[in-house]
């Protein structure tokens, strides 16, 4: 019976220690990055390490967004890069509620967040699905060419794309 109260109370230490560290780590920054700007409120926006536990991982879940508009989506991934692109990871994933949807590469994250204060919004959005995986790793959206006969089509994919992450 005394060993079982000790391996349980380890476990509730574990566990602690395991919701800490996403707290302070990732929801605590990202929540307050979202919350400058006022536009987010329409984003249920949370992230947390993969399985809650990997942090080479992370995964951004998007919920409760039928009512939310493409660059409402963008924004807040953007600023959600912006606020953890002194971390390295080597994948994101992006779900809906637990769903895993699609999946980025973390260098690709990173630089996203980086480039955030300087980039081209719409560069982004255009060039952005052609990144994304699918949960099996492969590609989710086939890469189009760029100038002004492809971007008619990249925009679509990118709508396309904030659309499926929200179903």
């Amino acid at each position: 019976m005394r060993k079982s109260l000790q391996v349980l109370f380890a476990v509730f230490v574990v566990l602690g220690l395991v919701y800490v560290l996403n707290f302070t780590m990732l929801k605590m920054p990202v929540s307050d990055r979202l919350s400058e700007d006022e536009r987010n409120e329409v984003v249920d926006l949370s992230v947390r390490y993969r399985f809650y536990m990997n942090p080479n991982s992370i995964a951004i879940s998007l919920d409760k967004c039928s009512e939310v508009a493409p660059v409402d989506v963008l924004r807040a991934l953007l600023q959600t890069a912006e606020a953890l692109q002194d971390r390295k990871y080597s994948r994101v994933e992006l779900h809906n509620s637990y769903t895993h949807k699609f999946s980025l590469d973390g260098e690709y994250f990173q630089q996203l967040g980086e480039e955030y204060d300087y980039q081209n919004p719409v560069y982004t959005a255009r060039t952005l699905p052609e990144k994304l995986r699918e949960p099996d790793g492969t590609q989710a959206y086939r890469s189009l060419g760029g100038g002004l006969s492809g971007l008619g089509d990249q925009m679509e994919n990118f709508s396309q794309f904030t659309l499926d992450w929200c179903q």
